[in-house]
């Protein structure tokens, strides 16, 4: 395996599936962060525990933060149940024509709740790695059935960011990522180490997901020490790729250095499917 490729909600919303976190909070208010990225609501729910623990622990807070916690799970769930009837297919998308060149050759993660190959037709469909778990398009639409899906929801914090003693609470576990049923251990860090070709697309990438997946990634680089030759980062301008940067520049000073260490590809969807750059992307899939 050479070169593997990693999706974000951006991936969804080219492809005419529109869920950001700001479409979320359109349909449904969030209560802790507004019109955000989806990790700030999982930024927000991480310094509540960690207040929580600071303050002594009450029971009856911890019962609080996890009601909070399933409430937004649950409105996720029926997030996704309502768009799904919304999904508006342009195959003349970056998107499309990308999923539509895939082969066998590439493992594919993606940061997205919703699978691709459910809202598509196509001959050819290959497996995806789900890190944040995922939404079944395929089941009833009931209360009960879209309350279920929620499980298969992974949201909420990562163990790396609180004390073991922490998560003695029931109710704290509960928002664990790794004690959450839809989680599913992968070796994305593992294999951004032993690949030439990145191909990311629609990754805005936050703070807790840089550090847990990508901060090995970009300081093996830094210290010349990958294998990664090639990123292509697909986006949707290049003012959204300046953003991109900025944020692995803040996330770690290190990481101006890397245009001299690896070459770094933007391509825009905007320009359409005839860019030059992206043709040339789908004749090397």
């Amino acid at each position: 395996m050479k070169t593997i490729i990693i999706l974000g909600s951006g991936f969804d919303k080219d492809l005419g599936l529109n869920n950001s976190f700001e479409e979320f909070s359109k349909c449904h208010l969030n209560p802790t962060c507004g019109n955000a990225e989806w990790g700030a609501f999982e930024n927000t729910l991480r310094h509540k525990v960690l207040d929580w623990y600071k303050d002594g622990m009450d029971e009856d807070l911890a019962k609080e933060i996890n009601t909070l916690w399933r409430m937004c799970k649950n409105r996720l769930s029926n997030f996704f149940t309502t768009k799904s009837d919304e999904f508006c297919l342009n195959t003349d998308t970056c998107a499309f024509k990308f999923l539509e060149s895939l082969s066998s050759h590439y493992k594919i993660y993606s940061f997205n709740y919703t699978n691709p190959y459910e809202y598509v037709e196509l001959k050819n469909t290959y497996p995806i790695t789900h890190l944040h778990g995922r939404y079944h398009k395929d089941t009833f639409k009931k209360d009960m059935m879209v309350m279920s899906q929620g499980c298969n929801l992974v949201v909420g914090i990562d163990a790396d960011c609180l004390p073991s003693d922490a998560m003695s609470n029931p109710y704290i576990q509960a928002l664990v990522k790794t004690h959450q049923q839809g989680y599913v251990k992968t070796d994305l860090k593992t294999d951004l180490l032993h690949v030439e070709t990145i191909i990311m697309y629609g990754l805005s990438m936050c703070e807790v997901d840089y550090n847990i997946y990508f901060k090995g990634l970009f300081n093996t680089i830094a210290e010349g020490g990958a294998m990664c030759k090639k990123i292509f980062y697909i986006t949707a301008c290049a003012d959204s790729y300046a953003a991109f940067r900025e944020k692995l520049n803040k996330f770690d000073k290190k990481n101006k250095t890397l245009d001299e260490l690896v070459k770094i590809t933007p391509i825009y969807t905007t320009l359409g499917t005839q860019n030059e750059t992206f043709y040339k992307l789908l004749n090397m899939l």
